[in-house]
């Protein structure tokens, strides 16, 4: 099993995006709702689940590698040791 897929198959979403974007806007069946952290918007379109994480907002899907790599603007290997370390929040 390659690196990448071993930690996607450990790390929850949910968990990953709250550590970086705090408390969810609502939680509903379908998961945790945020207001994206890509763009400024009124409504939350940024649902965290289980599965997955998905941005209404711009029809994108990530898993929790592409949205760390996003959120930091760098690369997946950098994403994954970005992870690791204390956010600012802790």
């Amino acid at each position: 099993m390659n690196r990448f897929r071993e930690i996607k198959s450990i790390l929850n979403p949910q968990e990953v995006v709250q550590k970086y974007l705090g408390l969810p806007e609502k939680k509903t069946s379908t998961g945790l709702w945020y207001k994206s952290p890509f763009r400024k918007e009124k409504t939350a379109s940024f649902c965290v689940s289980n599965k997955g994480i998905h941005d209404f907002g711009d029809s994108t899907h990530y898993d929790v590698i592409s949205f760390v790599q996003r959120y930091f603007n760098t690369t997946p290997l950098k994403a994954c040791l970005l992870y690791t370390s204390p956010s600012p929040r802790d």
